[in-house]
């Protein structure tokens, strides 16, 4: 069941109903705008998965029809990196300008649950461009953050003629419907360091959009040997035989650990 939408205390905007967008969705990108990057009609979709929103919503009336639910929240607040830097350059390009996160949380009685976020671009009411995330993600704020990024890399993409002098000139930008991200030449011919740096750069950025999508991939292959977990445990019974645990040589990096992170030599 899709229960009705949660809006946190600093929305102040309703949000806009899907029939009232404007624009054509680019389906590899997520974004959709007045300036139709893509012939493809809808709100967009996946990152590098290609689906429209009709398969969007087919895969969405899939899941409740297996006892998922979907509750709605909007936030006007995201991460502390992208974020505040999408804010910025959007404000400068629309007037009136919000950016506003919509995210679906998926939960199931039996299954692991998760985020679904979009980020939209908005001149007061009317949205003007929506990002999806990369993938969906087991925390709210992870969703948001990758929305982010994304309608980052695009959108000083389709500014950068405009930004391309400024501090931020190195970060990656990608052009809307591509999987290909460039990032700005040295301007200080003569420093030795910059280029490698530019380049680890380079490579850091390939290696998160690939690991995004691998992690999209192994999601949906999750739930899909999820269900036929379930249903095999069902032809058996309640009878389940206890496999035992073997411990690796090695124990693997604690993924809950709040600490995880990286940080900036002083």
């Amino acid at each position: 069941m899709i229960e009705e939408p949660v809006e946190d205390e600093e929305t102040e905007e309703e949000p806009m109903e899907q029939d009232e967008q404007e624009g054509a969705g680019d389906p590899d990108d997520g974004d959709s705008s007045d300036s139709s990057d893509s012939s493809d009609h809808g709100s967009g979709g996946d990152d590098g998965d290609g689906d429209g929103d009709g398969d969007s919503q087919d895969h969405h009336a899939a899941l409740l029809a297996k006892g998922w639910t979907m509750v709605i929240h909007f936030d006007l607040h995201g991460d502390a990196n992208y974020h505040p830097k999408l804010d910025t350059l959007a404000r400068r390009f629309h007037t009136r300008c919000t950016v506003q996160y919509c995210t679906e949380h998926w939960t199931h009685p039996d299954y692991i649950g998760f985020w679904e976020t979009e980020a939209y671009i908005r001149e007061r009411s009317r949205v003007c461009h929506i990002h999806r995330a990369i993938s969906a993600r087991t925390t709210r704020a992870t969703a948001i953050r990758d929305a982010a990024r994304q309608a980052l890399v695009v959108n000083r993409d389709r500014h950068f003629a405009d930004i391309a002098w400024e501090e931020d000139r190195y970060l990656p930008r990608r052009w809307s419907g591509q999987t290909i991200c460039n990032i700005a030449a040295p301007l200080v011919v003569g420093n030795p360091r910059i280029r490698p740096t530019l380049a680890c750069l380079a490579q850091i950025n390939t290696d998160l959009d690939r690991v995004s999508d691998e992690l999209d991939a192994l999601r949906k292959a999750y739930l899909e040997l999820a269900v036929e977990n379930s249903m095999l445990k069902q032809q058996q019974g309640s009878h389940v035989e206890e496999v035992p645990l073997i411990l690796a040589e090695s124990p693997p990096r604690n993924h809950e650990d709040p600490n995880t992170g990286t940080n900036l030599d002083p």
